[in-house]
């Protein structure tokens, strides 16, 4: 059986990365932080994130989807072997979603890497 795992990043007054938070067949409990571990960031700036992705169950992971908050704006994205990626943007290029596909085998985690620029003013 595999599973997928989707993720949100949900700004707040600062940028936080903390809340991917995964419902899924495996209970998967996903993060996203900078890329130097911190789970905020500071609005208007520009970040390498990590999404760092574990199996918790003997279920492999085969997909994880990444949505996009409005305001943070995807730049980039470091290669991951194993992995394919499919990028979705809104009508104004933005890219709103992302989705790799491969494999994480259980007792294994998976780092995706991405730039993207912050939003100018944080959320309440």
């Amino acid at each position: 059986m595999n599973h997928t795992v989707k993720t949100t990043l949900v700004p707040s007054f600062f940028v936080s990365l903390a809340a991917a938070l995964l419902i899924s067949v495996a209970g998967a409990h996903a993060t996203v932080r900078t890329e130097g571990g911190l789970s905020e960031s500071k609005v208007g700036v520009s970040e390498t994130y990590r999404l760092n992705v574990p199996t918790e169950k003997e279920i492999a992971t085969t997909q994880i989807r990444l949505v996009v908050p409005a305001g943070v704006a995807v730049s980039r994205f470091q290669v991951t072997p194993g992995f394919t990626r499919t990028v979705t943007r809104n009508a104004d290029g933005l890219v709103t979603e992302v989705v790799w596909k491969g494999r994480v085998a259980p007792m294994e985690y998976a780092r995706f890497f991405f730039q993207a620029r912050n939003p100018a003013q944080g959320a309440n």
